[in-house]
């Protein structure tokens, strides 16, 4: 059965030099193929400290090429993404940590400061990957020299994934401890499968993914963009007050928010100059959004307003 890594690779393998993804606040863009190589190369960096298939691997940091990278190459490893909210507070972060017993963690500097004198307590951890290290911790690796230091090295073969393997580890906290949510590759496809049919994708389109990559649907946007072959962007944060300008400047034809980021745009009403007549779909998850609340979006901006299909 399929992995997102197979189909990472076979979009590799036969649209190289395409646009897979934008990170417009970092100013980079990379092709399907610098894509897997990215991923190839973490996935070696996992396995070089100790990370193996059906470890846990906990992400703590917001949305960007980071964590498109950790995210794609733990995948590849067979290894399973436990998100960690970056609004977390350092303790709750820990005691996160410690009950999905992750192997590694990758974190960018301003969180790392919220488990300043926290992370020894997460025995079970045997590497911390930083992301914007200027001067990372004894022990720590930084992201970028790490891939850098892989990229040079690293030519391992795609591992045979099952579809059935764990590629996500969400966890509910309760009064009692945490309760994991999992989810395989094969239900993350599933998912994806569904968004693009719903939404009609194909390699022509160009999503823009405003929900935390930590969130369920936020990866389901992600995947669905690769899966259709067409282009994700991914900002750090949503801006209200410029996001037409960045909907016009990427060309994009899809949306992914999440509700507050939705009412933000019906309350402040169609931009000037037509700057979002690009976009056909908007997808909202999260709570379900009233029928009054959608019918006037669609009526104010021309825009199919959808939402996201809870498995």
């Amino acid at each position: 059965m399929a992995t997102v890594s197979h189909v990472l690779a076979e979009r590799a393998d036969r649209q190289s030099a395409s646009t897979a993804f934008v990170f417009p606040d970092e100013h980079v863009e990379l092709t399907f193929a610098e894509t897997a190589a990215r991923a190839r190369a973490i996935s070696g960096v996992l396995e070089a400290n100790g990370v193996v298939a059906g470890d846990r691997f906990a992400i703590m940091m917001g949305n960007g090429l980071a964590y498109v990278t950790c995210l794609l190459g733990s995948w590849r490893l067979g290894a399973a993404v436990v998100p960690v909210d970056p609004m977390l507070k350092g303790p709750d972060a820990r005691d996160l940590i410690m009950a999905s017993g992750a192997s590694a963690l990758a974190i960018d500097q301003k969180r790392l400061v919220e488990l300043h004198g926290l992370r020894r307590e997460c025995t079970t951890l045997h590497a911390t990957i930083v992301a914007g290290a200027h001067s990372p911790e004894d022990g720590d690796l930084d992201l970028d020299a790490a891939l850098a230091a892989a990229t040079e090295s690293n030519h391992q073969q795609l591992l045979n994934v099952a579809g059935d393997a764990v590629a996500v580890e969400s966890y509910r906290a309760h009064t009692d401890g945490f309760e994991p949510v999992r989810r395989t590759h094969a239900d993350l496809l599933s998912d994806a499968d569904a968004l693009t049919s719903e939404l009609r994708l194909t390699e022509t389109d160009r999503a823009i993914c405003a929900i935390q990559l930590g969130h369920r649907d936020g990866v389901t946007a992600l995947v669905a963009a690769l899966t259709s072959s067409g282009q994700c962007v991914v900002p750090e944060r949503f801006d209200g007050r410029r996001f037409w300008e960045q909907v016009a400047a990427q060309r994009a034809t899809w949306l992914a928010l999440v509700p507050t980021q939705f009412y933000d745009l019906l309350f402040g009403g169609p931009p000037a100059g037509g700057s979002h007549t690009s976009v056909r779909s908007i997808v909202v998850t999260g709570s379900a959004i009233p029928a009054q609340a959608r019918n006037d979006f669609e009526q104010k901006f021309g825009i199919q307003v959808r939402g996201m299909r809870q498995a």
